[in-house]
């Protein structure tokens, strides 16, 4: 009986500790249950399970991600072929796009590549207490500078994605107001959202998160007003303290948020590597494989 490591990444399973899954041999199905539709995978090589895949919708159902990928060490062609049909699959129910998020460094990246996925960005994680940040009181008051964010905030989010962005990772992610909505992450937790404003235009984002007692942060700074940054951190984790730990995903296209983090005894945890394949040709094409879509 082996145990083998989940290789996909959601924004979820950064807070946990890896999950296994046993694979028998003989065992031609899984099920994975979830509040929202999602699709199964499995590859059978003589009578032996290979890989397992599970794939479901993040935002929208223009943007998928796999959130579940096991695989013996000598699947290789088997596990190229799993990925294929499950962004063959995604796209029959509407994908345009599939996100894999995995360790950079992971022996998967090559098989992914080779099943079409094109590296996006690369992102580091961060882990800190909130301790520090409850002597440190900045110029700006965010409860009185900012505001909940509101449906009626989506298209200056939009613009400020556009600003903060680099284009060619934009071209991967969305390029349209709906595309962008679509490819945003799963709510994990309570979740709160504030905006910061200055004449109709969103100037800073600012997340918290809670889910098992780790709390989380991600903040979306304008270049012009990158200097908010610190100040929004610090609220961010004063509204944290009762967080066992708090985490935060930083891509490598915005590097100041990393060494603000570090300023206040955040230390990198983890590196990881972003994957889109484009699934927006394959809509149409026949699904040859055995899927199982589950539904609670």
């Amino acid at each position: 009986m082996n145990r083998f490591p989940n290789l996909a990444i959601t924004s979820a399973g950064i807070r946990k500790p890896q999950s296994f899954y046993t694979l028998l041999p003989g065992v031609s199905r899984s099920r994975f249950q979830s509040r929202h539709r999602v699709g199964a995978l499995t590859c059978v090589e003589k009578g032996s399970l290979q890989a397992v895949a599970a794939f479901r919708p993040r935002s929208g159902t223009r943007s998928w991600e796999i959130s579940h990928l096991y695989a013996t060490p000598d699947s290789g062609d088997a596990l190229i072929a799993l990925l294929e049909q499950a962004a063959a699959v995604s796209a029959y129910g509407g994908a345009e796009r599939v996100f894999l998020r995995v360790e950079s460094d992971g022996d998967i990246i090559p098989t992914a590549r080779r099943a079409g996925f094109f590296p996006c960005y690369l992102e580091t994680l961060y882990r800190g207490q909130t301790a520090v940040a409850k002597s440190r009181r900045g110029l700006f008051d965010t409860d009185a500078h900012s505001t909940k964010r509101g449906p009626e905030h989506d298209h200056a989010l939009f613009r400020l994605y556009n600003e903060t962005t680099p284009v060619k990772i934009r071209q991967l992610v969305g390029m349209t107001l709906d595309q962008w909505k679509d490819s945003r992450e799963r709510s994990n937790g309570r979740r709160i959202e504030r905006v910061v404003e200055v004449d109709g235009n969103v100037r800073s984002w600012l997340t918290t998160s809670v889910r098992s007692g780790v709390g989380r942060i991600d903040v979306v700074p304008h270049p012009d007003y990158a200097a908010l940054t610190p100040d929004l951190i610090d609220y961010a984790l004063r509204s944290l303290s009762n967080s066992r730990s708090v985490v935060a995903l930083v891509p490598d296209y915005a590097p100041l948020l990393g060494s603000y983090l570090e300023e206040r005894g955040f230390r990198p945890e983890g590196e990881f590597a972003v994957l889109v394949k484009s699934t927006a040709r394959m809509a149409r094409q026949p699904v040859a494989a055995r899927t199982s879509l589950v539904a609670e």
